[in-house]
C-alpha cells in the first residue's frame, strides 16, 4: 500500500518467476508511518527461523525504483547458483 493504493504484483515484469509473491500491507497508523521498511523488518522477524534461501524485498512502486535488465541479471544469477552476495539493493 502507498498512498492508498495497492500493489499490482501480477502485472510486474518477471514476477511469475518466483515460488511465491507476497504483498505485506503496512498502513500508516495514527503518526507512525507504516512503510516498506516496516513491512520488511515485520516479515524477517516472523519469518527469522526459516527464512528463505533468497528474499526480495521491493518497494510497493518498483518500476518507480528498480533497474529491471539488473534485476534480470540477478535473477538469472540465482537460477545459476553463481549469486553469492550477502545484500545486494537494487532500488535506483
Amino acid at each position: 500500500e502507498k498512498c492508498g493504493e495497492s500493489a499490482q504484483v501480477d502485472t510486474l515484469p518477471g514476477s511469475d518467476k518466483f515460488a511465491s509473491v507476497v504483498v505485506v500491507p503496512k498502513p500508516d497508523k495514527g503518526r507512525a508511518r507504516g512503510d516498506e521498511c516496516t513491512a520488511y523488518l515485520a516479515h524477517i522477524v516472523a519469518n527469522y527461523d526459516s527464512l528463505a534461501d533468497f528474499t526480495i524485498f521491493l518497494q510497493s512502486d518498483p518500476q518507480d525504483h528498480l533497474h529491471f535488465d539488473f534485476f534480470d541479471l540477478v535473477l538469472r544469477s540465482m537460477a545459476a547458483t553463481t549469486y553469492s552476495v550477502p545484500y545486494l539493493p537494487l532500488n535506483g
